[in-house]
């Protein structure tokens, strides 16, 4: 009985379960095939399929009863009906709807997306922000970093684990591999975003920040630096948008068919507005460019809301994930503005004894005002940071809401402060500190820099030392600073202390004195920025000797004052005497005696301009700009040098003008580091007061120095100079036949390079040289250049070598003839690089 029960059940469910096969062929009504039609059923979109380059389709399933629907963006959806029978086949012709492909133009056998591309591009001017004339609008912006425990290296550490301990008891805390991710950083802001085009001027006024981390919330300008809408801003209508000082091709530049490949998936009502949902891929898998989709009005064609992540196979080092979620509002003036903006990174594959690091952004703006027009003023004048009003927790609530970020959902806060009360947190985040700034923070006072403590060559010998400078615990608007270093060998004390005072911060006026006496290399006695701690420090240690050094003794009053944002004026006057510690002397003229000390007296003014960027001051009153790269900085100076006051030895000018930018995007082929200088000095000097060009003599590239110039090798009263390197990122070794294929692994990149410069040394100025000093002892040889022919060397060079380390090969073409000429160099350097 079992057994004829079971058969009969074994029948009725292969009737039940009936396979069938439907076949077709889709065409509209001039009988052209239509490719990349949905075939599926009415009642399961999972069971479908499309129809192929001949419009045919072909789909097999178990039989139910239901209807099969065939749709096409741009024509009117059809529904017909089937039967039992196990084959069927039909000839189906789709009309078209004027209404939803009005305006649109599509070639036949064209892929129907890129027509609607075309009329994307075709109103990118119109549906740009950048096309009002002015607007304004509320910014709440927010920042959340987290690590994660691979538990390797780093996260072996007491620190990390202590760590993970308090951050595993709150569920939400993990990754999308449900490893605990531990917050580092929360930071919330509150400002009034202005814009003005035409020409294109914008500030953004912070007005409450909620920020802590650990230790990070004390670090210098560190609040600033990670508040305002700028820094999570993303125009897709730019035809390429800089992401992490790397620039991304947008899907609707202007060349969108080179880089990109589109299929039209969908068309659906998003909010009041019918949108095509566009699907888009690169077409190079290597490149930077974005996959994801794009939702595209049908009125105006703009960009409705756009999800793209970093195409995960591209060349950039240590990003493993990277998207971007925007959503646009229409203004009455036609544009679109930003409304919703989500961004995540992953950065990851460092090392394996670093954590993965997560960052979280999110920004909301609202309340736009469209067209109202502030005075120029308005736009010339820094805004001042905020107070810190503390505001309670229902002010951010009111931002958080409606939000999926983690901040929303738990109170990191609250986390962040607790992991702070763990000793070895404490620890932890003291020794960052110092790693980061150099300082060890006290109450009112920072000790450092620590580079500063120690070091030794061959003229001071063993140099301990100290520094010391105070905070803004003890004032914001008055620093001092001072620092100490004794030589055993020389025996003689070096000192620097500096005091200034800020007057007045509407145009940001700071006033300052310091002196100095200290041994410094020839290449550092004229330059006007401070140098990096690190730099100074490093030119202290081994054969100091070589460098050409001078004892200098130096008074500086100063002052400096923001015009307007992009325009810094400075006004010095110093009195510097400059004693050699190497064999040196020079004649004033050719009837005198061998001299073998300086002095100097003189006036600068410099005026320094740079457009754009987010400029942050820190807390030493500094100042950085982050995310000026898009524009050049240009640097005027004319000094002035005063013979019989304060014992100043000679009458002179000199003039010179610096260009200089840094990442420059350049025709879409790669980006650029560059600068320009160009001076001249007029009056006799002897040489330490000209221009010595900086040689490289070590295997260390220098990208600002002339590579295979020696050290002190040619000094010049008037030149123009000229240091370029170009980096084609992944342009050429991606598509090579040969590399092509290496590359998707090597991940190697193209830099070329060219440092040239054209100058040389008046007659009047070659006499002052001497080729013995006072003792008699010979001097090296100081040479200049022809004026008819300039130095030139080229280079070429592999970057992203195991993604730490470029290889420079330079060929030195002119002054070949010169003693230890070097016509051939090899060069490497290491940097941390995306």
């Amino acid at each position: 009985m079992k057994a004829i029960l079971f058969f009969f059940l074994f029948i009725s469910s292969n009737l039940l379960a009936q396979k069938i096969t439907l076949t077709g062929k889709v065409a509209d009504n001039a009988q052209e095939s239509l490719i990349g039609v949905s075939v599926y059923l009415a009642s399961n979109k999972k069971i479908g399929t499309v129809t192929n380059e001949e419009g045919v389709f072909r789909l097999t399933f178990d039989y139910i009863k239901d209807s099969l629907v065939i749709e096409y963006v741009g024509y009117v959806t059809k529904k017909i009906t089937f039967t039992r029978a196990e084959k069927q086949n039909f000839t189906i012709t789709l009309e078209e709807d004027k209404g939803e492909i009005e305006g649109i133009s599509v070639t036949p056998g064209e892929n129907p997306a890129w027509a609607i591309i075309r009329k994307v591009i075709k109103n990118k001017d119109k549906n740009d922000k950048r096309s009002l004339q002015a607007y304004e609008c509320d910014t709440y912006n927010r920042i959340e970093g987290y690590v994660n425990n691979n538990e390797k290296g780093l996260s072996n550490l007491r620190v990390m684990k202590d760590m993970t301990k308090v951050a595993e008891k709150t569920p939400a805390l993990r990754d999308s591999k449900g490893k605990v991710i531990v917050p580092i950083l929360v930071s919330e802001s509150f400002s009034k975003y202005y814009y003005q085009g035409k020409p294109e001027k914008e500030r953004e006024d912070v007005k409450a920040t909620n920020l802590t981390g650990l230790g990070l919330e004390d670090a210098q300008g560190f609040g600033q630096i990670l508040t305002g809408g700028k820094l999570n801003e993303y125009n897709f209508y730019r035809n390429q948008m800089n992401i992490l000082d790397k620039y991304f091709t947008s899907p609707i530049a202007d060349g969108w068919r080179l880089k990109y490949d589109y299929d039209l998936m969908d068309s659906v009502w998003v909010d009041k507005d019918f949108c095509y949902v566009i699907n888009l891929v690169p077409r190079s898998e290597q490149d930077l460019a974005f996959v994801g989709k794009m939702w595209i009005t049908k009125e105006d064609y703009a960009i409705k809301k756009i999800e793209v992540e970093m195409n995960p196979k591209a060349n950039i080092n240590f990003i493993k994930n990277l998207k971007i979620k925007q959503e646009m509002e229409r203004t009455q003036q036609g544009a679109w503005v930003p409304k919703n903006i989500d961004f995540q990174v992953e950065i990851s594959d460092f090392s394996e004894l670093i954590p993965n690091i997560y960052v979280r952004a999110k920004t909301m703006h609202q309340n736009y005002i469209i067209n109202q027009l502030k005075e120029k003023e308005f736009y010339n004048t820094l805004p001042l940071p905020p107070e810190n009003e503390v505001k309670d927790e229902k002010y951010w609530l009111e931002y958080r809401k409606n939000d999926s970020t983690l901040t929303s959902q738990i109170n990191v806060y609250k986390i962040i402060d607790s992991l702070k009360t763990i000793p070895s947190v404490k620890r932890y985040t003291t020794a960052l500190m110092v790693l980061s700034t150099g300082y060890y923070e006290m109450n009112g006072l920072d000790l450092g820099h620590y580079a500063r403590y120690y070091a030794w060559n061959d003229i001071e010998g063993h140099r301990p030392g100290m520094g010391f400078r105070t905070n803004y615990l003890l004032s914001k608007n008055f620093t001092l600073k001072g620092r100490l270093g004794y030589g055993f060998t020389d025996k003689k004390l070096k000192y620097h202390v500096e005091v200034s005072q800020v007057v007045s911060r509407k145009n940001f006026t700071q006033v300052g004195i310091k002196r100095t006496e200290e041994i410094e290399p020839t290449i550092q006695l004229n330059t006007t920025d401070p140098l990096p701690e690190l730099f100074v420090a490093s030119n202290r240690f081994f054969t100091l000797s070589t460098r050409k050094p001078f004892m200098k003794k130096e008074t500086i009053l100063w002052v400096e004052s923001k015009v307007s944002p992009s325009l810094t004026e400075r006004l010095y006057f110093q009195n510097r005497t400059l004693i050699p510690v190497h064999p040196f002397a020079y004649r004033v003229d050719a009837n005198s005696d061998l001299q073998t000390n300086i002095t100097v007296s003189e006036m600068i003014l410099q005026s320094s301009f740079r457009k754009g960027g987010n400029r942050v001051r820190l807390l030493d009153n500094s100042e950085i700009n982050l995310g000026g790269s898009g524009t050049p900085r240009i640097t005027f100076t004319g000094m002035f040098g005063f013979k019989g006051i304060a014992g100043g030895q000679f009458n002179y000018q000199r003039v010179s003008l610096d260009i200089s930018q840094y990442n420059a995007r350049v025709f879409g082929i790669g980006h650029a580091n560059y600068a320009i200088n160009a001076g001249y000095i007029f009056g006799k000097l002897p040489f330490p007061l000209l221009r010595v060009h900086l040689g490289n003599n070590t295997p260390i590239m220098i990208e600002r120095a002339f590579n295979q110039m020696n050290g002190f090798e040619f000094v010049s009263d008037h030149y123009v100079a000229l240091h370029y390197a170009h980096f084609f990122e992944g342009l050429f070794f991606n598509r090579l036949p040969l590399l092509k294929k290496a590359n998707k692994f090597l991940d190697w990149r193209l830099v070329l390079s060219l440092n040239a410069v054209y100058g040389g040394m008046r007659d009047e100025n070659k006499a002052m040289l001497s080729n013995v000093d006072i003792q008699g002892n010979t001097i090296e040889p100081i040479q200049s250049l022809d004026y008819k022919k300039p130095y030139v060397e080229v280079g070429y060079g592999v970057d992203n070598i195991l993604k730490f380390f470029r290889v420079d090969f330079f060929h030195r073409l002119t002054y070949l003839d010169r003693p230890n000429a070097k016509p051939f160099g090899i060069k490497i350097s290491a940097q941390i690089k995306l």
